[in-house]
């Protein structure tokens, strides 16, 4: 017996023209987009990263340099920037104590030694503050509370100065001695990793 089939006009017409598997296509392309912007934007960091390294490493050598010319403790002293990095981090006392041991009486900021003199700044904890001391500074000294770690501020500071190619950056785990002795080791491990991340 003759049986008849009824065909949709319209699929046909669609099908003719290339249609079948549009939809499927323009969600591969979608895709494709979207995996292709993450990468740029990874490339990104990475650029910036390694653009903040460079400025690091060739401010370290423009920096030997200098002391070289000047002759170490007869030039221009030694500028570091001693940055609260949260509530608890002593930096008054820091400050202090450093010039407690100096050698002479040269000004109220600076600590002289055998070998050389060191300036020491200690900006307000603001951002502006922050980068206009390392336009200066040789050395960016991170006062982090051994118990509190990072605050708010602190993170905004850290994240800005990233990026300037600062040539050396010390922490000091400050009130790491009142801490038990275990906690002071795993404390020292965790911040040695987290500066090694965000200055490498």
């Amino acid at each position: 017996p003759r049986r008849t089939v009824s065909v949709d006009s319209t699929h046909t017409r669609t099908m003719a023209k290339g249609g079948a598997g549009k939809g499927t296509r323009k969600t591969h392309k979608s895709i494709q987009e979207q995996a292709r912007n993450a990468s740029f934007g990874s490339a990104g960091r990475a650029q910036r990263r390694n653009t903040a390294a460079q400025l690091r490493t060739n401010k370290r050598a423009m920096q030997r340099e200098k002391h070289r010319r000047t002759g170490g403790g007869d030039g221009a002293p030694m500028v570091v920037a001693m940055i609260s990095a949260g509530n608890g981090s002593k930096v008054e006392a820091m400050y202090s104590g450093l010039l407690a041991h100096s050698l002479a009486s040269e000004s109220s900021s600076t600590l002289v030694t055998a070998s050389k003199r060191i300036t020491l700044l200690t900006p307000a904890r603001t951002v502006e503050a922050t980068l206009d001391a390392m336009k200066a500074a040789d050395v960016l000294l991170l006062a982090i509370p051994a118990d509190g770690g990072l605050d708010g501020t602190a993170e905004l500071i850290i994240d800005s100065i990233c990026q300037q190619g600062v040539p050396s950056v010390v922490g000091v785990l400050a009130g790491a001695a009142e801490l038990a002795q275990k906690r002071q080791a795993a404390a020292r491990r965790e911040w040695a990793a987290s500066l090694e991340s965000r200055f490498p």
